[in-house]
């Protein structure tokens, strides 16, 4: 089945999980809970701290899983931000899953973690986005490159709307290992497009 980002914040918010079972539970615990949930593995931080995690990113491997972001002005929900040792909105360091700016300067955002507003367990709260930078998912490109693909069979195929139902179906399908070509395959052989009745030529147009 297809995962997405407000299916993590809804089977974790308010949980306490102490994944690595070190200094009872923080952020990075919540970081290791995220890496399980896209089927990656959870590493240790190198240096004990969160900001380990990106300053030791390519000595763990991590662009195996992971794109790296830079710019705080370009995050996409999912994203795994890290703040450095002696930041100024987490001194400590932190790491927490973006999921929206809090405002159009784009200085701020509404952050997914653990350990974060004097909360252990997973919250959502604002955070200045002064990171140092942060981890993509592959796994979510992959979701909204998959989504993107059957909403465009819905138009160029259907010549309409996705409705919902029919979008998660399709994209779960890709999820679990359907090739595309049978997906085209399903829309082409559809009732709703053999309906159609189109000649030939419309056809070849389609395809």
């Amino acid at each position: 089945m297809a995962k997405s980002v407000q299916d993590f914040i809804n089977q974790y918010n308010g949980k306490r999980v102490d994944d690595d079972y070190v200094c009872s539970v923080q952020c990075v615990d919540g970081f290791r809970v995220g890496c399980k949930y896209w089927g990656y593995p959870a590493l240790p931080t190198v240096t004990g701290w969160a900001d380990g995690y990106w300053w030791y990113r390519n000595s763990q491997g991590w662009t195996r899983y992971f794109e790296y972001i830079t710019n705080p002005k370009a995050l996409k929900p999912g994203d795994w931000c890290f703040w450095a040792i002696g930041s100024k909105s987490c001194p400590s360091s932190h790491v927490s899953m973006f999921v929206s700016y809090t405002n159009n300067l784009k200085s701020a955002g509404n952050f997914f973690g653990e350990n974060q507003g004097g909360n252990g367990g997973f919250c959502t709260g604002v955070i200045s986005l002064d990171i140092c930078g942060a981890f993509r998912p592959k796994a979510l490109i992959n979701t909204e490159n998959e989504t993107e693909f059957v909403k465009l069979l819905y138009t160029n195929i259907l010549g309409r709307q996705y409705d919902t139902g029919g979008l998660t179906a399709w994209v779960n399908a890709l999820d679990n290992g359907t090739q595309a070509k049978s997906i085209m395959n399903g829309f082409f052989n559809s009732r709703e497009y053999l309906n159609k009745k189109k000649s030939n030529a419309d056809f070849l147009t389609d395809c």
